[in-house]
């Protein structure tokens, strides 16, 4: 019977001490359960802690950035305000200048472009001489055509009429030179020059061949 007890006593000892290492080891990972559960509560309360730190002061900085950008901006703007003023008084000037320029451009051309009635006249001065040359020579060569006793002195009068004409033709010339309108001549001249080549231009070098007018010449040589 003793020995049967004793059997019993160890194998219930036996069994208790399996109980409790089983029990310590369900203590050991529970414990390391929480242990983790606490340790991975304490980095989240970190993290968000840290979150919450970054959060703060980036709005923090971020509220300091727009007050700067504000501040900035509206620094800007007066400066671009003043940048239009000044560009405003700039555009002022540079066109009373252009104005006052070409109010004198304008007084100058006044002062030397010709009215139309006086080239007209130098004009027909100048073409009314030649005819009146040209008459006056035709007759007096007709004249010693038809008497010749009236040769030597009809030959004295026309060297008399050439000469005034020619000191006429001269003096006519010099009108021109002396009336203070020959830089306005030369202008015109330049000017009508570019016209009549510009035109020969466009008309000798047609955008489409087939639709030009064309002209035909024929040579004809005369020997």
């Amino acid at each position: 019977m003793i020995f049967i007890f004793t059997v019993l006593h160890i194998q219930t000892s036996g069994t208790v001490m399996k109980s409790t290492i089983n029990i310590m080891k369900m203590i050991k990972c529970y414990l390391q359960f929480w242990k983790r559960i606490f340790m991975f509560s304490f980095l989240v309360l970190v993290v968000l802690f840290y979150v919450t730190f970054y959060f703060n002061c980036k709005k923090t900085f971020t509220d300091d950035l727009e007050q700067t950008f504000a501040i900035s901006l509206e620094h800007l703007d007066e400066e671009q305000r003043i940048n239009i003023e000044l560009t405003e008084i700039r555009n002022d000037l540079i066109q009373k200048l252009r104005f006052d320029e070409k109010n004198m451009k304008n007084t100058s051309k006044m002062l030397y472009v010709p009215s139309e009635e006086y080239e007209l006249l130098r004009r027909r001065i100048y073409s009314n001489t030649k005819e009146v040359w040209y008459y006056v020579s035709s007759t007096l060569r007709s004249l010693a055509n038809e008497f010749d006793d009236l040769k030597p002195k009809v030959s004295d009068m026309k060297t008399m009429v050439d000469e005034q004409y020619r000191s006429l033709l001269r003096d006519v010339a010099k009108l021109v030179d002396v009336d203070g309108y020959s830089q306005w001549r030369w202008k015109e001249f330049g000017s009508l020059s570019r016209l009549v080549q510009k035109r020969l231009q466009h008309t000798q070098n047609p955008p489409d061949c087939s639709k030009a007018k064309k002209l035909l010449c024929n040579f004809i040589y005369v020997s």
